[in-house]
């Protein structure tokens, strides 16, 4: 699943509209108050609905960061989220197009 989140294939609503056209791509939660793009990154660090999962592993990480304080090259995050730290250009612009696209049609 890691692997299908860091590659954005992963049947998420924006993902389902790419590739299907069964959705709008929009969060089914965050449709209530505003039209948000359910991307991997608003379903992992942006939806309300997952904030308290979300304050649980910030918790965890801190408490790891905690038993680690002493080691400079210690970083819980990048061992957790290293495609957050890597360089190389993300599908991001790629799925933007596709949304760019659909919707022009």
């Amino acid at each position: 699943i890691i692997t299908r989140l860091r590659s954005e294939h992963i049947r998420l609503n924006l993902y389902n509209s790419v590739i299907y056209g069964d959705s709008d791509g929009n969060c089914d939660y965050c449709r209530k108050n505003r039209k948000v793009l359910e991307t991997v990154r608003h379903y992992l660090i942006g939806c309300p609905k997952y904030d308290s999962q979300r304050k649980i592993l910030r918790d965890k990480l801190i408490e790891i960061n905690d038993c680690f304080a002493n080691d400079k090259k210690f970083n819980a995050r990048r061992i957790l989220f290293p495609h957050w730290y890597q360089k190389k250009a993300s599908n991001w612009e790629k799925v933007q197009e596709r949304v760019k696209n659909l919707k022009e049609v």
